[in-house]
């Protein structure tokens, strides 16, 4: 059972592009948020890491909005770095 777990992962992570090199993201979740995908993870009977949600939901949440917000294409490529920092009030 275990390996057709690891083959429908790996079939779900081609479909939402998460392979390539790896970057270090920092940005502020929720405490409850982050406790509640701890227990998860650490519950999970699978060899999943925090790293491995979090870049499943991220590569969701990317498909997302280019489904909502661009034809279900890639939206195209930036010209500019986001602006970090604190959000204005």
């Amino acid at each position: 059972m275990e390996s057709k777990r690891l083959k429908r992962q790996s079939r779900t992570e081609q479909q939402l592009d998460v392979e390539g090199e790896k970057v270090r993201v920092t940005f502020l979740v929720p405490k409850p948020l982050v406790e509640r995908l701890k227990n998860a993870v650490f519950w999970t009977p699978s060899n999943i890491t925090m790293s491995d949600v979090a870049t499943t939901a991220l590569a969701r949440a990317a498909r997302y909005l280019e489904h909502a917000h661009n034809n279900s294409e890639p939206f195209k490529q930036r010209t500019a770095e986001l602006k970090g920092g604190r959000p204005v009030k």
